[in-house]
């Protein structure tokens, strides 16, 4: 092998450890994914909802606990990332934050409160 096909593999494989974690080292920039998660959350109360006829009480952590198979019928509906629940076991953002679930109805909600970590700022993204 020649001396730049070596180089031009180790720059394309530094690219992509760059690029894999990169978002798990750098907390400032927003996360695009955020709205993923805060989607799958509210998907997965909703699955909660549509298989027992209500929402699950409590606190997040207790949601949490619920979504994740902690239930009657030991169901699943919610694949969490392992390491995004902080050491009370509430559901937390790219930036180490508890979501905040309201659920208004039969319509929940799910925001996560931004890079700054505060509620109700403009920053903040919730579930559509």
């Amino acid at each position: 092998m020649s001396k730049g096909f070596i180089i031009v593999i180790s720059v394309i494989v530094l690219g992509l450890v760059w690029l894999l974690f990169y978002p798990a080292v750098h907390h400032e920039s927003p996360s695009p994914r955020e709205p993923v998660y805060t989607g799958a959350i509210k998907t997965a109360l909703m699955a909660y909802y549509n298989e027992y006829g209500s929402f699950p009480s409590g606190s997040n952590a207790q949601m949490e606990r619920a979504l994740t198979g902690d239930n009657k019928r030991k169901m699943f509906f919610l694949d969490w990332i392992h390491g995004r629940t902080n050491t009370a076991g509430e559901l937390c953002d790219f930036w180490g934050t508890p979501y905040r679930v309201r659920i208004d109805g039969a319509i929940p909600s799910v925001t996560s409160a931004g890079p700054d970590k505060t509620m109700d700022t403009t920053d903040d993204v919730t579930s559509e």
